[in-house]
């Protein structure tokens, strides 16, 4: 966002986007009749740090853009996953199966730019059906092996009872 947006920007925010803003603490604001950032900077301070003890004026803070926490730019792996979104729906477990196999390659591409000392622990199977329900199906693994993949797809088409599928992955 650029710095002449921020003020803006936080003052339309919905306060369950901000950063420590739960559903337990979000129901305690829309009790209070906040719901935006532009609520929260207008209502009464003291009552504010009385409602969320030492939240409240982090909150406030969050509020008016201000967030001193360093910003973390490197995180450590924990997936390494290929998906695809198809523009047509995919018919049964034939078509899903190859529309898969065409993923692996990919997958063990990127597998081989990941820091050697991270192992597999599973695999993974994504199914995103055509009315946009999804599902997984995985299983234990210390290796990729396109046996498991056809079964975790399988188990993962079963659910679904015969819709087409939009999206598939491999992780």
């Amino acid at each position: 966002i650029p710095p002449d947006q921020v003020d803006d920007f936080c003052r339309r925010l919905p306060l369950n986007k901000i950063p420590g803003v739960g559903k337990a603490t979000f129901a305690k604001l829309q009790a209070l009749g906040l719901v935006t950032g532009d609520d929260v900077r207008r209502f009464d301070k003291e009552l504010l740090f009385s409602h969320f003890g030492k939240f409240g004026p982090v909150l406030l803070e969050r509020c008016q853009g201000i967030d001193p926490r360093e910003v973390v730019t490197h995180r450590v792996r924990k997936s390494v996953g290929v998906e695809h979104t198809y523009a047509f729906d995919i018919e049964g477990y034939g078509s899903c199966l190859a529309a898969l196999e065409k993923l692996y390659p990919e997958l063990e591409r990127r597998l081989g730019r990941i820091d050697e000392g991270l192992a597999i622990k599973k695999q993974v199977v994504k199914v995103k059906f055509a009315d946009f329900q999804q599902t997984t199906a995985e299983q234990g693994s210390t290796s990729t092996d396109p046996g498991i993949f056809a079964a975790l797809l399988k188990e993962a088409l079963s659910r679904g009872e015969g819709k087409g599928v939009r999206l598939l992955g491999v992780s």
